[in-house]
């Protein structure tokens, strides 16, 4: 019997659902996939603790997918929790009501960015070689993460080196918005990211690997590939179109270059409602400047993108996919 299992991710902005056959080797087929608005980034107070009334609609969305996964036959369900409830000093609470109903579990930093890898080497297996090195690049509304990993000439693929970097989008749409000046907003925001890119050592494996595929997760990046698409064909792609897709990074930079003067001068009311502290258009903003950053780091000149995002990975670790993992990374 084919086996089904289910994994709710629970994020700074939003709240996912993954039900799939898979086994040890990968993913056989997607039951469901949807999502919902978590509200927990924005719900935080100046402690970080989250609200009541946040905690409560997380709970009733995951009964909700808890009984849409037993409907459809998935007999392992399990709930992980990122960054934004990994730092609220109250994040039992909400342990503690989801618990009831759902095995949950508030992930690490490292398992996090693991769950992100081991989803990009299952979608991508036919496009990396021997000697490769795999750069996986996954923003969310609290952190981002990155990861890589190499492939030796057996094909077998370890994960090298994490960085945990404190450059979520709603932080970063925070200080982008935070002046009547959106254009010196936009040169804070990119240099916060400088700042924080500054704060780690160099991987000196992505920076000197002769063949590196890097590839890109997140909201931001997928909005921006959606609007590149659209401007070439005439038509807004659906998000299963894009998996796979490869943006350039000379692209990027063109579009960060003519993005800049455009906001000199200008307010987030001149945009109306386009530019909001959680808006499309101020997480891609944000976000585009922290992939453009990192990219740039490493001279890498394209990134690949993906719609399997880290509860794929998690779907598959419990199923019992796993992948080497360096002796200096404790999971």
């Amino acid at each position: 019997m084919k086996k089904k299992y289910a994994v709710i991710e629970i994020g700074t902005r939003g709240i996912r659902l993954l039900i799939a056959e898979a086994n040890k080797n990968g993913i056989k087929e997607i039951i469901h996939s949807s999502g919902d608005l978590s509200e927990l980034g924005n719900s935080v107070d100046a402690k970080g603790n989250i609200s009541q009334r946040a905690i409560n609609h997380v709970a009733k969305i995951v009964d909700d997918y808890v009984s849409l996964a037993e409907t459809k036959g998935a007999t392992d369900i399990f709930a992980v929790a990122t960054e934004v409830v990994r730092a609220a000093p109250n994040r039992n609470e909400l342990g503690d009501i989801l618990s009831k109903t759902v095995d949950f579990k508030i992930l690490t930093n490292e398992e996090e960015s693991l769950y992100s890898f081991i989803a990009t080497v299952d979608a991508f297996r036919d496009h990396y070689r021997a000697n490769y090195t795999l750069a996986t690049i996954d923003q969310g509304g609290g952190s981002t993460e990155l990861t890589i990993g190499t492939v030796d000439e057996n094909g077998d693929i370890t994960l090298d080196e994490i960085y945990n970097l404190n450059l979520g989008t709603i932080m970063l749409s925070r200080i982008f918005l935070d002046d009547k000046d959106l254009g010196k907003g936009f040169n804070r925001t990119r240099q916060k990211i400088k700042e924080e890119l500054s704060k780690y050592r160099i991987s000196t494996k992505l920076l000197h690997s002769k063949n590196t595929m890097a590839v890109g997760l997140g909201s931001s990046l997928t909005s921006y590939a959606r609007g590149l698409l659209a401007q070439q064909t005439g038509s807004l792609p659906q998000l299963y179109e894009l998996h796979g897709k490869v943006l350039d990074v000379a692209t990027m930079d063109k579009k960060i270059k003519d993005t800049e003067p455009a906001l000199k001068g200008k307010t987030p009311k001149d945009f109306g409602n386009k530019l909001t502290k959680d808006s499309d258009l101020t997480t891609l903003v944000s976000g585009i400047l922290t992939y453009h950053e990192i990219l740039k780091l490493y001279h890498i000149d394209k990134i690949y993108l993906s719609r399997n995002g880290m509860r794929y990975g998690a779907l598959l670790w419990l199923a019992g996919m796993r992948c080497g993992i360096s002796k200096d990374i404790i999971i």
